[in-house]
């Protein structure tokens, strides 16, 4: 009894599954008779190369045809021949294991002879990109000028190690992955064609499990079915790939992102005494935090912002790299989910705004205008004028206590004024006290002072040069805001 996925193997065109592009072509180029001498079939495993290049040989050798069809029949001597791989003219050739020079040295000499019962003779090589260097050099002068009878038909899943002068004499066809729509339709067919009582979300767990690959499908629907025994459920899917369910997810992300790294643990642990090991979790961690990200980013999740979600998925990443090689995965996994817990949060600007009061102000018109960022050098020369004054502003001050708070505050002329800003409540006190002082001190070094202003702010100094730089706009007098 042959499994699902060989039962179910297309054996016409009209039973192909996912590649109306590539079908269309190949069905015209046989009902047009413009047959190429030699082909490459490209794509992903279990999207159908061998497969169709198995049903164009029939349309090619189809014996209820008088002609080369696109419509082969399936069902004569020569159809079923070529699908069982006893057909004398069709060859199908593992390139795995026959990927030496004697191997194609053997393909050339037979190439010399015409066809013993169909009309054309088709050599079929699968995993082509396999073949040694001297293999395809020794191919290289069939593939330029076969004989008329032959078509060479290439599958690969790497069509980047086939060599140049190879592919100039090939026509490509670039096989894609199956979309899960066409996976769910067909496995819905099998499951109603075989009695199978199946859920819909375990299709579709399926479907995406899968990554496009229709047989990998079939596959896994029948060896879940023999695992539950009678009702396929998403449960028994995730049971039997040692996957995690997304709500365990859900809840594992929530308790790190709340810096919860006890509770984290324990689902871990959960987790792992259900049988899921350390490579399945790491694998499951990432796919639901790529989910996550695409909620967000879409506007169907609020709860967690998508700079935390991409801090996570950097540690996961790292994760993934660290367990492939050591031999204790599971002290890893545990130690990067407390790191992922006990991280600080991640910097939003807009947050910062919000939280001390700031706007930013585009602008008049539909769109912003640019800002114009001063020049490098302009900068550099603006920061170091401050640190002069301020400098010069803690000569002046001989308590060594208040002395040391200048350099955390911002020193500037804005006109005539000069402008301190301090989050230090002493050092506004002496200050009051030496204003003229300073007033005198300024303008015997040509400095236009007529005033001096002491602002207590409770917003960082270094905040408050990210401020400058974004042009970000203080609210209110002293930029207003909480702590």
């Amino acid at each position: 009894m042959s499994s699902l996925a060989v039962k179910y193997r297309p054996r016409t065109f009209e039973d192909h599954v996912g590649q109306e592009p590539i079908v269309k072509a190949l069905r015209n180029a046989l009902r047009l008779k413009r047959i190429s001498s030699a082909y490459l079939f490209a794509g992903p495993r279990g999207v159908g190369k061998t497969t169709t290049a198995r049903i164009f040989a029939k349309g090619l050798n189809c014996e209820a045809s008088d002609d080369i069809t696109d419509r082969p029949c399936g069902k004569c001597q020569a159809c079923r021949d070529i699908e069982l791989g006893r057909h004398p003219d069709v060859i199908e050739i593992d390139a795995a294991s026959n990927r030496g020079i004697d191997e194609i040295r053997a393909i050339r000499e037979s190439v010399k002879y015409l066809p013993s019962r169909g009309r054309k003779k088709v050599y079929i090589i699968d995993e082509a990109h396999m073949l040694t260097m001297e293999a395809f050099n020794a191919l290289l002068k069939t593939l330029e000028e076969p004989p008329e009878h032959v078509v060479f038909i290439l599958a690969t899943t790497d069509p980047h190690r086939i060599p140049p002068t190879i592919l100039s004499r090939l026509q490509k066809y670039e096989f894609r992955p199956i979309s899960p729509f066409d996976i769910i339709r067909r496995l819905q067919f099998i499951a109603k064609e075989e009695g199978i009582e199946v859920e819909d979300r375990a299709l579709q767990e399926i479907a995406r499990r899968s990554e496009g690959s229709l047989r990998d499908a079939i596959s896994m629907l029948e060896q879940v079915w023999v695992f539950s025994g009678e009702k396929v459920t998403y449960e028994d899917v995730l049971k039997f790939v040692g996957g995690i369910d997304p709500e365990t997810l859900d809840r594992l992300v929530i308790h790190i992102r709340k810096g919860e790294s006890s509770e984290a643990l324990s689902i871990l642990d959960e987790l792992m005494t259900r049988g899921v090991s350390p490579q399945d979790f790491v694998r499951e961690l990432g796919n639901h935090l790529n989910e996550m990200l695409r909620a967000v980013l879409e506007g169907r999740r609020s709860d967690i912002t998508r700079e935390h979600i991409l801090m996570y998925m950097n540690n996961v990443l790292k994760m993934e790299e660290v367990i492939r090689w050591s031999q204790t995965p599971r002290l890893w996994v545990e130690y990067y989910i407390t790191r992922m817990s006990l991280l600080p949060s991640t910097v939003d600007l807009t947050e910062i705004a919000r939280k001390y009061n700031l706007t930013y102000t585009p602008s008049v018109g539909d769109k912003p205008a640019p800002r114009q960022s001063p020049p490098p050098q302009e900068k550099k020369e603006k920061r170091k004028r401050e640190d002069d004054l301020a400098l010069l502003l803690a000569s002046r001050i001989r308590k060594a206590p208040v002395a040391g708070t200048v350099k955390e505050s911002r020193v500037f002329i804005e006109g005539k004024k000069l402008i301190i800003r301090t989050r230090s409540e002493a050092l506004k006190k002496f200050l009051e006290e030496e204003k003229e002082e300073l007033i005198s001190a300024y303008k015997e070094l040509s400095l236009p002072v007529e005033e001096v202003v002491i602002d207590v702010q409770k917003t960082h100094p270094g905040l408050l040069r990210l401020i400058d730089e974004l042009d970000l706009k203080e609210v209110g007098r002293g930029g207003a805001g909480g702590d």
